[in-house]
């Protein structure tokens, strides 16, 4: 998922294309190629082109561009290269923040998470079934726990919401499905391909997939995979089977809002014991 911004890929086609515009020129001419002699730059008649032999197409060819060059304008390209160099320069920045900024959330996101579950796991098993506390409704960008792929090495903060700013820097959990520790129903999951969910083009089928929150561990195992039109929305319908759906944009590799959505299915095989509720925003 994408949500309008710019990413790497885009950013790379316009530093690419900056360079294109300034060395490309000057390294064909260092290089000799399409140098011809000046006598075959003079614009010629179309008639001329009449009964020549086939070792005078080159020739013939450069002619012809000459011909039509002489037809065009022939702006200063300085404007447009520099312009195109401080729009690489300026997607890059952006970038760079953004990056960051996705990482030192989900650096202190991961560390929380892993003090609840762990005050969870030290509770007694008796106490942690007696905890009978209303959970308070989660508001966007609340902290819900961290999803992990062990295979792929993904290990992501979730978070409340599937707006922009939520899925800047985490997974988002659509809040009209439910939530793990609820152990029913459909869970989904959003992030950006390009993102936290690069590595997802890699999953296989029996892959493990682990939700690691305050109220407790929930393992899955990966049932089936989809391709779907953004507007195919009986992904995240509800499911007899407790399922967990991870949503993100396809293809990987396209550049720009990518017009698919992959989808990965799992099921849940392992109920934990439920612990500490999680309240209110723990990591802004």
């Amino acid at each position: 998922m994408t949500g309008g911004r710019l990413r790497c890929p885009t950013v790379l086609v316009f530093l690419l294309l900056s360079w294109a515009c300034v060395a490309a020129p000057s390294r064909a001419a260092e290089y000799g190629v399409f140098r011809v002699p000046e006598a075959a730059l003079e614009p010629v008649a179309w008639g001329d082109l009449d009964g020549w032999a086939a070792d005078d197409h080159a020739a013939g060819f450069s002619a012809f561009l000459a011909s039509c060059r002489a037809l065009l304008p022939n702006p200063d390209p300085q404007p447009v290269q520099r312009a195109l160099i401080a729009v690489g320069v300026a997607c890059l920045v952006f970038y760079s923040v953004v990056t960051v900024h996705t990482w030192r959330y989900q650096r202190a996101a991961n560390s929380e998470i892993d003090r609840l579950a762990s005050t969870r796991r030290a509770e007694p098993v008796a106490a942690i079934e007696r905890d009978t506390r209303p959970v308070t409704p989660l508001a966007t960008g609340d902290l819900i726990g961290k999803v992990e792929i062990p295979r792929l090495g993904i290990s992501a903060a979730v978070a409340e919401g599937d707006d922009d700013k939520t899925l800047r820097k985490a997974v988002g959990h659509l809040p009209d499905t439910p939530l793990p520790w609820q152990r029913s129903g459909n869970v989904a999951l959003a992030a950006h391909r390009d993102g936290l969910f690069r590595r997802l083009e890699n999953i296989r089928l029996d892959d493990a997939i682990r939700m690691v929150t305050p109220r407790g561990e929930f393992e899955y195992r990966v049932t089936k995979t989809h391709i779907v039109d953004p507007g195919d929305v009986w992904v995240i319908a509800p499911t007899a089977v407790p399922t967990i759906t991870l949503i993100t944009c396809y293809p990987f590799s396209f550049v720009g809002n990518a017009p698919r959505r992959f989808i990965v299915q799992a099921q849940l095989v392992q109920k934990d014991l439920g612990g500490t509720p999680l309240k209110g925003s723990v990591v802004r």
